[in-house]
C-alpha cells in the first residue's frame, strides 16, 4: 500500500509495504502521523469550506432539561469545522437558566479532537494504524449574551465554536423560548473564517416551544424536516369521561381520559391538526377542573369541547388556575376553540379579582347547541363572560347566564375584544340573577352586534335579573339590529359615553 504525498497537506511523505509484510515501528509512527495531519488539514478545509451542521435522522430537538435549564437529547449528529461527532461525546448536555436572563449553549473543538485515537489490542502493542480512527471530540459550553466575548457567548458561529441555540427565561416559573440555530452542512459559508453572526443565523432559525415543538420558522427550515408532532389524516374524537384514567388512556372509548385538561395536552402536545377538525367528547358528569386552554398547531382545524347538555356536563367548581382571579376557564392563546352542550361553574376562593366561568382573549371561541355559565353564589366581582383584549366570541347556541347573588356583579364584560350575536330565532339568551353593575358593559374599542343567523335575526336577551341594562364606554359599539334600549334585561335604563355607540 502506498500512501501518496498531498501538496498543502501532508509534504514529502510515502510508504510502500507488500501485502503480509510486517510494518516496522517507524513506519507505524510516520503513518501515524499522516493520519492526524491529514485529519487536522481536513479539518481546517471543512471550516472554511462549509458551515458547522446539525442534523439528524430522526430530527431530534433541543428540549427542556427541567424547569430552570435546557439542553440537548443524546445521539444528535453534528458537524463543525468538518468533523462529524455525536452529542454522546459531550461532557455535558444541558445548561441551566437564571431567571430573567438569555443563555446561548455552544459547541466547540476539544483541545485534542483530530487526534488519531491511541489504541492498544494490548497493553503494548499498537493496534493496526490502517484501521485506527479520528478522536472527535467536543464540549458543550454555555455564553451569557453580553457578557462574553464573541464566540464565546452570543457571538458568532466559527469553525471551531457552533452556536446551537439560545433560550430566554423571564421570572420564576416561566417557561424558556428556545431557539434553534439549524444551519446546514454544506451551506456555503459567506463570512469568511469568521463565520456567521447571530444576524446571519437568523435566516435560518426556527424557534422551539419547551417541548422540542416547532412554533416559528422562516421558511428555510422546513416542516417535514424538523416536525416532531404526528400530522392528522383524518378528523379525531377524543373521549372524556369520569370513569377515565389520565395515566392510561388514549382517548379511544375504552381508554378515556378523567380529565379535560389531560385531553386538551394529549392533543395540543402530540398532534399537529392541519385542516381537521378534534372533537374532546366529554361524556355526563361533573369534571372539577380549571385550566388554560393550550395553543396547538393547525392551519384550519379546530378543537371542539363537546358536552351531553349543560344539566349533564358540568366544568368548574374547584379552585381556578389563575393565582389572580377565580376563573375556570381561560383562552389567551391564539387559537380556535367550540364549547358546545356543557356548563361551567365559575371558580370559588379566596382570591381577589374577577370570578368568572370563562375568560378569553386573544383566541377565537364559538359557543353552540346549549351554554350554561354559572357564577357562584355571594361573590364579589362576579362576572358571567369575560371578552378581553383581542378575544372574539361567536354565539349560536341556546346561552343561560346564572349570576344568582353577590356584589358588584357584571353579565357580559367585553374589553377590547368582540362578540358577534348569530343566535337563530329559537334559540334564548336567558340571565338570571342579581346584576348590581350592568348587564352588558361594553368597553372602548369593543363591541357587541346583533348578526342575523341562519335562521333569522337572533332574538333579545331574557330573564329575571335586576339592574343596569347596558353601559357602552368611550369608543365601544353595541349593534342590536333595531332591539332599542330594551334589547337587554335589566330593571335600570342603559347609558352610553361620549364617543360609544348604542343602535
Amino acid at each position: 500500500m502506498t500512501v501518496q504525498s498531498m501538496p498543502g497537506y501532508v509534504q514529502g511523505r510515502a510508504h510502500t509495504f507488500g501485502y503480509g509484510d510486517p510494518l516496522p515501528p517507524q513506519v507505524v509512527n510516520l503513518l501515524q502521523d499522516d493520519v492526524a495531519g491529514l485529519s487536522a488539514a481536513l479539518t481546517a478545509l471543512g471550516g472554511r469550506m462549509f458551515l458547522p451542521g446539525v442534523f439528524t435522522a430522526d430530527y431530534t430537538m433541543p428540549v427542556l432539561a427541567g424547569p430552570d435549564s435546557v439542553g440537548l437529547t443524546d445521539n444528535v449528529d453534528f458537524l463543525v469545522g468538518g468533523v462529524l461527532f455525536n452529542t454522546h461525546d459531550c461532557a455535558s448536555r444541558v445548561f441551566a437558566i437564571p431567571d430573567w436572563s438569555t443563555r446561548y449553549l455552544r459547541v466547540e473543538a476539544a483541545p485534542d479532537c483530530g487526534l488519531v485515537t491511541v489504541y492498544e489490542t494490548q497493553p503494548g502493542v499498537i493496534a493496526d494504524p490502517l484501521i485506527r480512527s479520528v478522536k472527535a471530540h467536543f464540549v458543550l459550553t454555555a455564553g451569557d449574551e453580553g457578557v462574553d466575548a464573541p464566540g464565546q457567548g452570543g457571538g458568532a458561529t466559527t469553525k471551531a465554536s457552533m452556536l446551537l441555540l439560545k433560550a430566554v427565561k423571564g421570572g420564576p416559573g416561566s417557561t424558556p423560548t428556545i431557539t434553534f440555530y439549524a444551519n446546514k452542512p454544506g451551506m456555503g459559508a459567506t463570512s469568511g473564517d469568521g463565520g456567521l453572526t447571530e444576524s446571519d443565523l437568523g435566516r435560518r432559525v426556527a424557534t422551539l416551544d419547551s417541548r422540542g415543538r416547532l412554533i416559528q420558522t422562516d421558511g428555510l427550515v422546513k416542516e417535514g424536516e424538523y416536525w416532531m408532532l404526528t400530522p392528522l389524516t383524518g378528523p379525531m374524537t377524543v373521549n372524556v369521561s369520569p370513569e377515565g384514567n389520565d395515566a392510561t388512556a388514549d382517548g379511544s372509548p375504552a381508554l378515556p381520559f378523567k380529565s379535560v385538561q389531560a385531553a386538551l395536552l394529549y392533543i395540543s402536545g402530540n398532534y399537529s391538526l392541519g385542516i381537521y377538525n378534534v372533537t374532546i367528547q366529554i361524556a355526563a358528569g361533573t369534571y372539577p377542573e380549571s385550566f388554560a386552554f393550550p395553543e396547538y398547531v393547525s392551519s384550519t382545524g379546530a378543537i371542539t369541547l363537546a358536552g351531553a347538555g349543560p344539566a349533564a356536563t358540568i366544568i368548574g367548581g374547584v379552585p381556578s388556575y389563575s393565582t389572580t382571579s377565580n376563573v375556570t376557564l381561560g383562552l389567551s392563546a391564539r387559537s380556535t376553540y367550540t364549547l358546545k352542550d356543557l356548563q361551567v361553574v365559575a371558580s370559588d376562593n379566596a382570591i381577589q379579582g374577577t370570578s368568572a366561568p370563562i375568560v378569553i382573549a386573544y383566541g377565537h371561541v364559538f359557543f353552540k347547541g346549549s351554554i350554561t355559565l354559572t357564577c357562584p353564589a355571594n361573590v364579589s366581582n362576579a362576572i358571567g363572560l369575560v371578552i378581553n383584549t383581542n378575544g372574539t366570541l361567536q354565539i349560536s347556541a341556546d346561552m343561560t347566564i346564572s349570576m344568582l347573588n353577590g356584589t358588584d356583579q357584571i353579565a357580559v364584560q367585553i374589553n377590547g375584544g368582540s362578540l358577534l350575536d348569530t343566535r337563530t330565532p329559537d334559540q334564548p339568551f336567558v340571565v338570571n340573577g342579581s346584576v348590581t353593575n350592568t348587564v352588558v358593559q361594553v368597553g372602548p374599542f369593543s363591541m357587541y352586534s346583533r348578526i342575523p343567523g341562519l335562521g333569522g335575526t337572533p332574538p333579545a336577551w331574557t330573564g329575571n335579573v335586576t339592574g343596569p341594562r347596558y353601559y357602552v364606554g368611550a369608543l365601544g359599539s353595541v349593534y342590536t339590529g333595531g332591539g332599542g334600549s330594551n334589547f337587554f334585561p335589566g330593571t335600570v335604563a342603559g347609558t352610553v359615553a361620549a364617543l360609544g355607540s348604542f343602535s
